[in-house]
């Protein structure tokens, strides 16, 4: 059966464009899409935008937007130029995240951990459980299941709790409005949205907190990890060099004994599949999934000596130094693109 493309409805924040029949003979809905991402493009929707909390832009201003018109071989010449480095940045993109991803198998394999095996079968969703075995009261077959292959693992190391390793009790965040402010003066107010999927701190969300009390002021090597919403578990690792900061409320900070653990290494155990994995265990199954303090305690960690977790660490650091600048290199190509195919419009 030939392909055919979904439908698809849009929102009344989106305002849709459809080229008629004359207009198509003298420009392509391709080009156009790649004229809107450059910076000629992007200064005239800015311009025709009304300015407010919510900058929006209405049909009539679209109307009064020039566009610029070449022949066929030029627009051609255009596309090719853009989508080909498009492609380019894809592919670099791909092996940085694949790169990201193998820092799980390494970690893994170094622990002794193995992730079970997921499996559609019949057999293999079914359980029978006896009510001693029921975990901290927990009825639900998923967690039993879990917490079961938890504990089945034979790690190379002692397997200790989260909570062996604090040299104090973990810390709720601050309850503060996040407002705009100056990021070369300001303390900066961590929020979980800060945070991407891989732990990095993102740099175009920066906001200041209305108040700035003291008590939250993060320090050197200090673990943040989210206790509730979607992304429940997430971790971040804070370095003083980045930036002065406090954190939110949703989060939970945690103080390690840098005698016992390196602070690295738990980052990223906090970052791996088998994290996940008792993260998916121990959340409460809700509209709001939430971990709260206690029960972060109870994490198993296997830890190996010390001198073990630097190693580990400096290993997973260079990947991840690698990866970032295959991102970097990523953007970059599309930047380029994007300023060549600015000279071929502009003349």
């Amino acid at each position: 059966m030939p392909f055919t493309y979904p439908k698809y409805n849009i929102s009344q924040n989106v305002i849709g464009l459809k080229l008629s029949e004359a207009v198509k003979k003298k420009i392509t809905t391709k080009f156009l899409q790649i004229y809107f991402q450059t910076n000629v493009g992007k200064k005239q929707l800015e311009r025709e935008s009304s300015f407010g909390v919510q900058p929006k832009i209405t049909l009539d201003a679209i109307r009064n937007i020039l566009i610029p018109i070449f022949s066929n071989s030029k627009q051609k010449l255009i596309i090719d130029k853009y989508q080909s480095a498009s492609d380019r940045k894809q592919q670099k993109e791909f092996e940085a995240n694949e790169l990201l991803n193998s820092i799980d198998t390494y970690l893994l394999n170094e622990l002794g951990l193995e992730l079970p095996k997921q499996s559609n079968d019949l057999r293999e969703r079914l359980f029978i459980s006896n009510y001693s075995e029921l975990t901290n009261s927990r009825f639900d077959p998923i967690s039993i299941r879990n917490y079961k292959n938890i504990r089945s693992q034979n790690p190379k190391y002692p397997l200790l709790t989260f909570k062996e390793l604090f040299i104090k009790n973990p810390q709720y965040g601050a309850n503060e409005e996040a407002i705009d402010g100056n990021s070369e003066k300001d303390v900066r107010y961590i929020r979980i949205t800060d945070i991407d999927e891989w732990g990095n701190l993102r740099t175009d969300t920066w906001k200041t907190a209305a108040n700035v009390h003291p008590n939250y002021l993060l320090k050197d090597n200090d673990i943040l990890i989210a206790r509730t919403g979607a992304t429940v578990g997430k971790a971040f690792i804070y370095k003083e060099h980045n930036c002065k900061a406090i954190f939110a409320g949703y989060m939970i900070r945690f103080f390690l004994n840098p005698k016992k653990a390196n602070a690295d290494f738990v980052f990223h155990y906090l970052n791996s599949g088998f994290y996940k994995y008792w993260i998916s265990t121990i959340q409460r199954p809700s509209a709001q999934p939430n971990i709260n303090s206690e029960e972060y305690k109870s994490l198993p960690i296997p830890l190996p000596p010390l001198e073990k977790q630097n190693e580990i660490s400096a290993k997973i650091l260079l990947i991840r130094n690698q990866a970032s600048k295959m991102f970097l290199e990523a953007s970059e190509i599309l930047e380029t693109a994007k300023g060549e195919v600015e000279e071929m419009i502009l003349g």
